[in-house]
């Protein structure tokens, strides 16, 4: 047989009607290394500071003590949501799984439907999230 070595890389797509993030630098953009000013591109304190982010990300892996195989860091899905959904935006997750993406979604007051087959993995979401609102001191309402 023949082995393959594992793939360190995972893609993300996404696709939007406009050719720009939304306007919250924290997420879809980052601190930029400034050189335009030794070379005469900008006048004065006109300088951009922060970049779109780049085609490749590096996130750093977590752990998860949950009962799932796959999940994934929280960064991966805050980043995407950041740049691709208001505050107030309603995220639509078909696959729930551990429920990484609705427990951003509450962190970072965006609105969020969860699908998911498996009720095991739907319990777990819920006390994931029930735990998280706790330790935040969140109201309760409309979180799970």
């Amino acid at each position: 047989p023949i082995e393959r070595s594992t793939s360190k890389k995972d893609n993300v797509r996404g696709r939007s009607k406009e050719n720009k993030y939304l306007n919250e630098n924290s997420g879809a953009k980052i601190q930029k290394i400034n050189e335009a000013r030794g070379y005469g591109q900008y006048k004065g304190d006109n300088i951009p500071q922060f970049r779109n982010k780049r085609d490749i990300w590096t996130i750093n892996t977590t752990s998860f003590r949950g009962n799932h195989y796959a999940a994934f860091p929280p960064k991966l899905a805050e980043i995407c949501m950041i740049a691709g959904c208001p505050k107030g935006g309603i995220i639509l997750d078909p696959f729930i799984g551990s429920g990484t993406v609705g427990l951003i979604a509450l962190l970072h007051n965006r609105k969020y439907i969860g699908i998911e087959l498996n009720e095991e993995y739907v319990n777990l979401t819920k006390k994931r999230i029930e735990t998280e609102v706790k330790k935040l001191g969140k109201e309760k309402e409309d979180t799970v």
